[in-house]
């Protein structure tokens, strides 16, 4: 019973997005005028499926457990490094620095600190 409470929310969690993205009706996906009318049928055979919202759930599961995974399997080298003192200080140098220039590439794209004409007030 927890489970299909917690297929519910999500479900209406997707439909709260949709809706703020502007996909008010169902009506107004199917009837997009690039789509061939035998794919709508597909899809929307495929939304009706019960099968179809779970599936949708578990493949978002499946995307922060590699996303979780993938940092954890990133972060071990660096904790093991932080271990030993003689290691630690370069690697806290070396993150520093990473982050350092980071926040530099990032500003540069954003043209963050760059000086801009604009018109007076």
């Amino acid at each position: 019973m927890a489970d299909s409470d917690g297929i519910r929310s999500a479900v209406v969690m997707l439909g709260a997005a949709a809706l703020l993205l502007g996909a008010s009706d169902a009506s107004l996906a199917s009837e997009a005028p690039h789509q061939h009318p035998a794919l709508n049928m597909v899809v929307g055979s495929l939304a009706d499926n019960d099968a179809f919202w779970p599936n949708v759930l578990r493949y978002i599961s499946f995307f922060f457990s590699v996303l979780l995974g993938t940092a954890y399997v990133a972060i071990q080298p660096i904790i093991k490094l932080l271990k030993k003192p003689s290691t630690a200080v370069f690697t806290v140098a070396a993150l520093a620095f990473a982050l350092f220039l980071l926040k530099g590439t990032v500003s540069a794209m954003l043209g963050v600190g760059t000086a801009q004409d604009l018109p007076p007030l």
